[in-house]
């Protein structure tokens, strides 16, 4: 039978486990970092169909009209993440 209480969640079983599972954690910590997973911004591709107008335009609003920020929206599939992939790597949008 569990034991269902806070003392029994805060027994040595329970510790135990939770240090297990760090270690575990940190062991595959090193892996991570090796796989250089980061938070940085994508390259947009090399080559993209469509999305020159678009991305104008965007570009207007944020360097012409001084807009600190914009909603995308469009159906799944259209380019959504390509095109702000693309605005952000872009020399005059960066720094702003």
């Amino acid at each position: 039978m569990h034991d269902l209480t806070l003392r029994g969640f805060l027994g040595v079983d329970t510790v135990a486990q939770i240090r297990r599972d760090v270690l575990k954690l940190m062991k595959n910590l090193p892996i991570v970092i090796k796989r250089g997973l980061s938070c940085s911004v994508p390259k947009p591709p090399d080559f993209t169909v469509g999305l020159d107008v678009p991305l104008k335009v965007l570009k207007t609003q944020l360097l012409k009209e001084e807009k600190q920020q914009l909603l995308v929206t469009a159906a799944g599939g259209c380019g959504k993440t390509t095109l702000v992939e693309m605005l952000c790597q872009d020399e005059n949008i960066q720094g702003i």
